[in-house]
């Protein structure tokens, strides 16, 4: 007879984060709550104040805060992801904030994106060579 799954006189169950009972959903729960979070894969949002580099994290956000003064969110080496990654200006301040790359990458053909307004926000995406706005 052919196995079948859910099996009838067992329940069916959905791992749950950060428990479970040492089954494969355990294995799976430790993984998603602290592997992927934990380095960012899910997803990384962080405010800064001050000159930043963003790491290889996909979906890496950066909440801008420039009424301390203009700074620069510098984007990862474009040859080593192909990962999206946003910047938003938060403050009213008329301070900029600059998305810059390394070596001689673009943003679009361009050395720098730069955000001067309150509540915009610039998302890029990696070709592997550069960067282009979405």
């Amino acid at each position: 007879m052919p196995s079948v799954y859910p099996y009838p006189t067992e329940p069916v169950r959905l791992p749950s984060v950060n428990g479970d009972d040492g089954t494969w959903g355990e294995i799976l729960n430790n993984f998603l709550a602290s592997s992927l979070t934990a380095t960012g894969f899910l997803s990384s949002i962080s405010v800064k104040t001050a000159n930043y580099t963003m790491g290889q994290y996909p979906g890496e956000t950066v909440l801008a805060n420039a009424s301390g003064g203009s700074f620069t969110v510098t984007l990862p080496d474009a040859t080593l992801t192909t990962n999206f990654y946003t910047v938003k200006k938060t403050d009213s301040s008329g301070n900029s904030v600059t998305v810059s790359t390394t070596s001689s990458q673009t943003i679009d053909g361009g050395s720098s994106a730069v955000i001067s307004v309150q509540y915009v926000s610039v998302t890029v995406v990696s070709n592997g060579a550069n960067w282009f706005v979405v």
